[in-house]
């Protein structure tokens, strides 16, 4: 008989079945042959470890069948433990139990585990020796008949053959057997109300995967987020799935509560009792419990969760070090802050989500109909209460219990109520982490909630920091409570955050709006300011309207407003501005500011921000105006004004945005007055002519003169300014630039595109190492590019589409670092020659209509899928090489030449399908197109993209390639009529095969390589590979079996990881002829995307 072997990895199960069960454990026993010695230590070491065991102390094996509660508690077992031992079978009561455990097994698949004491398996599965004399002695052959099926099929089970195994020590079997029967209940045990438990299990295997179960050790696991979003249960769960496989555990719930009113002493004194199953152990004071917690539990692995943590403190007093924990011993802690876990030194955190819609409505539907099903004529109202409760489980819980068994009106009713006053039980939790802020925090969530909610943080910040709010360590304090999150650059706040501030504003007022510390409501503004309500309370104000609704604003409507901070006003239907605004006023922010200056008693001491977009400014104040803290001037599209102020009294000023004033003939500041300018931006003043000695400014980082058409020379630069990093001056009408523009020698991006009359560029342009990318499209008078290019070292773009260059410096090849270069529209005649720059990817457009025959797959029509031939990935597996032929636009709106210059290339679907089903999707950008006289002329892009290139996005999903068994590849443009598709496999021995060709019968080349175009020159180069240089099960080095190669010939070469490069060398074809040559080229494969554009 083979005993079972234990294992300590615990596997949480993913099942859409929820199964009860009222034991772990059921022991079926011959009382007066074990139940004082093996049955008593078995169940005693089954219940330290937290498994429940229903074992049957006070039963009287009287009558003729077991009683109906006993029945009931075989049924309601997720393991049956049968311990044979030689008297078994005279008991009947034992019998019944042994038939009732195999009846069981059959209908409810328990699992059943046969422990053969102190009989032999045959003695049992035969009914030889005792059991044979048991037999005789019954007289009712179909219970009989029964019983003995039962025995035999019992006793064929795998189990535990005392006498047999570990010598006859007794612990040593009943701690395997433990060991055994926790590793069964981790795979199968859901805790006590599962079923209401949505979404769950997802969030469960993730931290569970943190907790490294199969790994030694100590390791503590941080679960973090907002209140009510489920970090107890998560961790409730958990706790009790893995409790059974440590020595001891504790689950600490409500640590914040309880230390603050019984002392952390007290939470000391139960996590020792419960670990180590004492009672009454008394802790005097912190020091004495953290000694006896090192003392007791160093060499004991243990499971501990500290639930709602908010301070340091308490995780010092319970768990500061992991040396306190024996070897194994896990931890998890449960908090809203994020950055206690961090200062802990918690390993592995895990932020605890809010549900997505689905999850959302399924706990909805529990809690508010008591079943999985909504009724139709709540499906509406439902919809609306979920997206108000926006994932959070609390509010779902609370509001779905509320509702249970109202009717349709009382739904809609609580609906209408809701959006006014939210309800108290969730605010009253999340007002918890309100609390827990200080008070410069509070202010800031504050206002983010009432102003800036969707706002670009780099935005807030500054207007923040105008308040003298700290604001970069206050945000991240925020986002470390989970009050805020940043989602791709802008602040988010969950709705039922924000009702909660909205209503803790409203209470520190009695709902008064005209006692609001912050005004956010449109009819709450326009009560205020249409009826000069304002009072001394009021700090900020946000008035946004999507709509034109005209607001009358009183000319003192400011006046009582002494705190005002912040104003801001989006709506261009307020037709009078103020006579006065207040001196604490940080960031002013009016779109259509209606007058014609600033209030004359506006003195703006404190004014840090003004931000007056499309106003009637004529001029922003009269003379000299001392505006010390002033940094920020927008007044963009201001197309009245007509000059700049005297900025001699704004030494700080750092941004000065004037786009689009059309009317702005002049600017008045010397270089002194704006040292620390950092940006200016003076786009589309198309009547400015001059420049005052801007380009001196020793602070300036990015220049914007784009648009300046009547701009037609710069001055020369007399200092160096190595600050400035981006300088823009497209569309301008510049004729030449300065000979001193190597002075801007930090700069990385200078863009010249569209500068109409620039015939060409000085020679000192080339000593600018730091230049990045350069923009000379649409120069429509640029003939030449100097020699000197090749000095650019650090050149990564050069664009020169619609340029009258007829041919590239040979100095090109100097540029190493050259990634992306485009020419698209050069009409006349071109050469290049000595590029360096294919990696692992490429990506070319040429004229033409048909897939090249040297492609492996190819289909007509908008999509192709490939069965993957078997073992089709090895070592020597170079990547993917496709072809897509288009036609046509669809729309006769897009061709046109303005659209086709937006496409930087075709965006293909590449869905990947495993043996078992599960895909991976992928999307890539394989070509780019350009084409100004004959846009619905037939095209072929085609492009190389290496295995290594999207292998790192699925490598810790699949654990070999070969798992992929089919691909299949679509374009995602509507408007491209596609007409057909090509795909090769590419292996080393394909880099050698000159046969790989694009057939062109109008060429005079008469054909092209696609390797051609990639692989050049006579040098040896080293393939990288990154993480995967080795799977299981691969096929030897060499093509799958059965792959034919290009030559048609089947393939069994094996190559050496070094491979024979053969460089770019390619023709591309328009109406002139363009050449591509890159002969003694060296390259890696893995470095970075190349971009070559060429189509004409």
């Amino acid at each position: 008989m083979n005993q079972q072997k234990s294992s300590t990895t615990c596997l949480i199960p993913i099942t859409p079945e929820i199964i009860r069960w009222s034991y772990d454990v059921f022991l079926s026993f011959r009382g007066e042959d074990v139940r004082k010695t093996f049955v008593d230590h078995l169940y005693f070491a089954l219940q330290q470890k937290g498994i429940n065991t229903f074992k049957d102390d006070d039963k009287l094996e009287k009558g003729d069948s077991i009683s109906p509660g006993l029945a009931r508690a075989i049924g309601e077992s997720r393991i049956a433990l049968i311990i044979f031992s030689k008297n078994y079978a005279n008991s009947s009561w034992c019998l019944y139990e042994v038939a009732k455990i195999m009846e069981c097994k059959k209908v409810k698949k328990q699992i059943v585990i046969p422990i053969f004491y102190d009989v032999d398996t045959s003695t049992v599965r035969k009914q030889k020796s005792s059991f044979e004399e048991a037999f005789n002695k019954y007289e009712d052959c179909i219970k009989v008949q029964k019983w003995r099926g039962a025995l035999e099929e019992a006793a064929n089970l795998s189990g535990w053959d005392l006498p047999n195994t570990s010598n006859a020590h007794e612990a040593i079997v009943i701690k395997q057997i433990v060991e055994d029967i926790m590793a069964r209940l981790c795979v199968q045990r859901h805790t006590k109300n599962a079923e209401n438990l949505v979404g769950i299990e997802s969030r469960m295997h993730k931290v569970y995967k943190m907790l490294g179960m199969g790994s030694g050790g100590v390791r503590f696991v941080g679960i973090f987020g907002m209140s009510g979003v489920g970090k107890t249960t998560l961790a409730r769960v958990i706790y009790e799935n893995i409790r059974s496989h440590f020595e001891g555990s504790c689950f600490l719930h409500e640590v914040r509560d309880r230390s603050a009113k019984q002392g952390v002493e007290h939470l000391q004194a139960i996590l020792l009792s419960e670990i180590l199953v004492m009672k009454d152990v008394n802790i005097n004071n912190l020091y004495e419990g953290v000694n006896m917690q090192i003392q007791r539990l160093q060499h004991k692995k243990v499971l501990l969760v500290l639930d709602d943590v908010d301070h340091v403190d308490q995780l010092d007093a319970l768990a500061r070090k992991r040396e306190w924990f024996g070897h194994g011993s896990r931890v998890i802690i449960t908090t809203k802050d994020k950055h206690l876990l961090v200062e802990h030194e918690v390993e592995k955190i895990y932020r605890m989500t809010t549900l997505d819609e689905y999850e959302s409505l399924q706990l909805f539907k529990l809690y508010a109909f008591k079943k999985n099903r909504l009724m139709d004529e709540f499906k509406n109202v439902s919809a609306q209460i979920i997206r108000h409760c926006d994932g959070l489980p609390l509010a779902l819980k609370v509001l779905g219990s509320f509702l249970y068994g109202r009717d349709l009106d009382e739904w809609t009713s609580e609906v209408e109520r809701l959006e006014q006053i939210p309800e108290d039980e969730i605010v009253k939790k999340l007002e918890l982490s309100f609390n827990g802020l200080n008070r410069i925090e509070q202010k800031i969530l504050l206002d983010i909630v009432c102003f800036f909610i969707g706002k670009k943080k780099e935005s807030v910040t500054r207007i923040l920091e105008s308040f003298n709010f700290s604001p970069v360590t206050g945000i991240k304090v925020l986002m470390e409570k989970s009050l805020v999150t940043v989602s791709q650059g802008r602040i988010l706040v969950h709705q039922l955050i924000q009702e909660m501030c909205w209503y803790i504003i409203r209470q520190e007022a009695s709902d008064d709006p005209t006692r609001y510390s912050r005004l956010w409501l449109p009819d709450h503004i326009s009560h205020v300011l249409t009826g000069d309500l304002g009072t001394e309370k009021i700090e900020g104000i946000s008035l946004n309207l999507a709509f034109a609704q005209e607001v009358n604003v009183s000319s003192a409507a400011f006046t009582q407003m002494s705190r005002l901070r912040f104003l801001s006003i989006q709506n261009k239907n307020v037709h009078r501005g103020p006579d006065f605004l207040p001196g604490e006023l940080r960031w002013f922010n009016w779109h259509a500011y209606p007058s014609r200056s600033l209030p004359v008693s506006f003195q703006g001491e404190k004014l840090v921000g003004l931000k007056l977009k499309d106003s009637r400014i004529i001029q922003l104040w009269q003379g000299s105006k001392v505006l010390g803290k002033l940094k920020y001037i927008n007044l963009s599209e201001s197309r009245k004004l007509v000059r700049t102020p005297d900025f001699s009294g704004t030494p700080n000023l750092e941004r000065l945005v004037l786009e689009g004033c059309v009317n702005l003939v002049e600017i008045i500041f010397s270089v002194r007055d704006l040292r620390r300018l950092v940006l200016l931006n003076l786009k589309n003043c198309s009547n400015l002519k001059t420049l005052p000695k801007i380009i001196q400014l020793e602070s300036l980082k990015v220049l914007i003169l784009s648009g300046c058409l009547k701009l037609k020379k710069l001055s020369e630069i007399k200092e160096e300014m190595n600050r400035l990093s981006q300088v823009y001056l497209e569309g301008t009408g510049l004729r030449e630039l300065p000979e001193s523009i190597d002075n801007f020698s930090g700069v990385k991006l200078i863009n010249l595109s569209n500068c109409k009359y620039l015939e060409n560029l000085p020679s000192s342009i080339f000593k600018l190492k730091s230049l990045r990318t350069l923009d000379l499209s649409g120069c429509s008078r640029l003939e030449k590019l100097s020699d000197d290019l090749g000095r650019l070292d650090g050149l990564e773009e050069l664009h020169c589409d619609d340029t009258a260059i007829r041919t590239m410096p040979s100095s090109i090849s100097q540029l190493k670092n050259l990634k992306h270069l485009s020419l698209r529209g050069c009409k006349n005649a071109l050469g290049l020659q000595g590029l360096s720059m294919v990696d692992d990817e490429f990506r070319i457009c040429i004229p033409g209509s048909e897939v090249p025959d040297w492609f492996m797959y190819k289909n007509l029509g908008p999509s192709l899928s490939v069965k993957l031939p078997k073992n089709w990935y090895t070592n020597k597996f170079m990547g993917f090489a496709l072809c897509v032929v288009f036609d046509s636009f669809k729309e006769p709106s897009c061709m046109n030449n303005a659209y086709l210059k937006k496409i930087p290339g075709f965006l293909v679907m590449f869905k990947l399908v495993r043996h078992d089903g599960k895909t991976g999707v992928f999307f890539k950008s394989i070509g780019s197109v350009g084409s100004e006289e004959c846009p619905d002329s037939g095209h072929t892009l085609l492009a190389y993209t290496s295995f290594d290139n999207f292998w790192s996005m699925y490598e810790k999903h699949v654990c070999n390639p070969n798992d992929w068994i089919q691909i299949e590849v679509c374009e995602t443009d509507a408007n491209v009529a596609i007409k057909g598709w090509g795909m090769h496999l590419l292996y080393e021995n394909d880099i050698i095969n000159d046969e790989l060709m694009i057939q062109n019968a109008t060429s005079q080349y008469g054909k092209m390589g696609l390797f051609h175009v990639i692989f050049d020159g006579s040098k040896y180069v080293k393939r990288k590979r990154h993480g995967h240089k080795s799977f299981s099960r691969l096929p030897p080095d060499d093509e799958p079996a059965g792959y034919v190669n290009s030559f048609g010939e089947t393939s069994n070469e094996d190559f050496d990881e070094t491979l024979f490069g053969r460089g770019i060398t390619g023709i591309v074809e328009a109406q002139q002829t363009v050449t591509i040559s890159m002969p003694e080229s060296t390259f890696n494969w893995m470095m970075r995307p190349s971009v070559l554009v060429l189509s004409m």
